[in-house]
């Protein structure tokens, strides 16, 4: 394996990660990345391969590049990890969403009271006024995290050997708390899915 990744092949550097203690004393033996890389090149293959091995500053790497970096690299790498610690950096992501979209929904009510104060004489005109000034501002930030609430959520099922979870046709913040509170209940009990390493032919 140690002649493939030689040759340029990053594939076999995540079966090292299967071979306990000798596989991470192979893994060690290439220099670790200092900051987060993609997954699928050496680079980024060693870090995941060393964070799911045991290593907590590559894992920390890694739950870094989730809360600011490339989300869609680091849900990859995460989804190859697995266990409990690779899930909750995810649901770290959704409550972040979930508190996004509580203040958002808050200045919604604010504009909606501000707006109705100003146009309390005129019933048209306030339920116009309100519709541009709060409902649509609202609606589109609300689409954005809702969006990445949804992908957030599809990464979880994938990682967890059951996820009840069945979204609506519009996520509300109501919803995902309920999905939050989910997973600290039955974190401690939840089944996990066993990665399978690509092996290079």
């Amino acid at each position: 394996m140690a002649r493939l990744v030689d040759w340029g092949f990053p594939e076999p550097i995540l079966q090292f990660a299967f071979h306990g203690e000798q596989g991470k004393a192979l893994l060690l033996e290439f220099p670790p990345p200092k900051s987060a890389q993609k997954f699928g090149t050496i680079e980024g293959n060693i870090s995941t391969a060393l964070a799911m091995a045991g290593d907590e500053k590559q894992f920390a790497v890694i739950a870094d590049e989730a809360g600011s970096g490339d989300l869609l690299d680091a849900r990859k790498k995460l989804e190859f990890i697995g266990e409990r610690r690779s899930v909750d950096v995810i649901f770290r992501d959704i409550s972040k969403i979930l508190s996004a979209m509580q203040t958002e929904l808050a200045k919604k009510n604010a504009c909606v009271a501000a707006a109705g104060s100003r146009h309390w004489n005129t019933e048209t005109l306030k339920s116009s006024s309100i519709a541009e000034e709060c409902e649509q501002p609202y609606q589109e930030a609300s689409r954005l995290w809702q969006s990445r609430a949804r992908a957030d959520f599809d990464w979880v099922s994938r990682m967890l050997q059951h996820f009840p979870f069945q979204p609506s046709s519009q996520l509300t913040p109501a919803e995902i708390q309920i999905w939050v509170d989910w997973w600290t209940k039955n974190k401690d009990t939840a089944q996990f899915r066993i990665a399978s390493p690509k092996i290079h032919e």
